[in-house]
């Protein structure tokens, strides 16, 4: 795979997105992934609150504009970056009447279709997905917000050269956290794992909207330097992630998956039993049973 990178590297570390699912959080702060202007539509938000603090301020903006499908969708992405952020699926519901609402008001809007799309992504229905997408895309043909979830889906579908140049297109449009990471996914499912890291760390130094943005990637990092069986550099990702979003779950498993590594059974048992108590999600909870059954 061999994607271009943009000519000024300055672009990219100036560029703030989201990633993940890394489309859904960049809706909070600046109107082009995915709402169309959202600086213009909720003037109130504040760069650097936490998701909870977003949500707060969007709840009131829909309640203060219900007929306005910007809210919407903007409120409906920032309870798709708390699904990640807790691991609570409780939030796709919210999310989706949301969606549902802002569909409902503006069927054509780019913002919500896009949000469409990205639930729709969560939700495993990927031809669903890519048709949200490509009616974002149609809705708003100069906005970079719909490429993330038309790239996703097309990767999820096995369409892997359409992905590639759709992806070229965004990082040609708005080489972001969101557009890096990505690359990072492409390059990693074609072998190239160093050119994965590279990509991965080109995403972080893009920076993201949520100080989780970016701890999501550099966990991502991690687990490729732990795959590549680099364990100093995978705990420092690991750490790096901690100190951007302190008790971040997935960054605590990933230094019990380098414990453990190591050698260190007793240590990755600590670490897991913590993670297991604060999100039991069954990869840990199964995790936490090897580590103890080796120890």
């Amino acid at each position: 795979m061999t994607l271009r990178r943009p000519t000024t590297f300055a672009l990219a570390a100036a560029a703030l997105a989201f990633l993940a699912a890394l489309v859904v959080a960049a809706t909070l702060h600046h109107g082009t992934p995915p709402a169309p202007d959202l600086a213009a539509q909720a003037p109130t938000l504040v760069p650097g609150a936490t998701t909870d603090q977003q949500i707060a301020t969007l709840q009131s903006i829909v309640r203060d504009r219900p007929r306005d499908p910007r809210g919407y969708s903007a409120l409906a992405a920032a309870y798709l970056e708390k699904v990640r952020e807790t691991g609570d699926p409780a939030f796709y519901a919210r999310a989706g009447s949301l969606v549902h609402g802002g569909l409902r008001l503006g069927p054509r809007d780019a913002g919500v279709l896009t949000v469409a799309g990205t639930l729709a992504l969560a939700r495993h229905d990927f031809r669903g997905g890519l048709a949200l997408g490509r009616a974002a895309h149609r809705a708003n043909p100069v906005s970079a917000a719909p490429y993330p979830v038309l790239v996703d889906a097309l990767v999820e579908l096995g369409r892997y050269q359409a992905a590639e140049r759709t992806l070229q297109r965004l990082i040609d449009l708005k080489p972001t956290l969101a557009a890096y990471a990505r690359v990072s996914y492409l390059r990693e499912l074609h072998g190239d794992l160093a050119g994965a890291v590279g990509a991965l760390s080109l995403a972080a130094s893009a920076g993201g909207d949520t100080a989780e943005n970016v701890a999501y990637v550099q966990v991502l990092l991690g687990a490729l330097e732990l795959s590549r069986g680099r364990l100093g550099p995978a705990r420092s990702s690991y750490r790096l992630a901690l100190s951007r979003f302190p008790g971040y779950v997935p960054a605590l498993a990933g230094l019990a998956r380098v414990d453990a590594a190591d050698g260190h059974l007793a240590a990755a048992t600590r670490r897991l039993r913590v993670v297991v108590a604060r999100l039991p999600l069954p990869e840990y909870v199964v995790a936490l049973g090897e580590d103890e059954l080796a120890a």
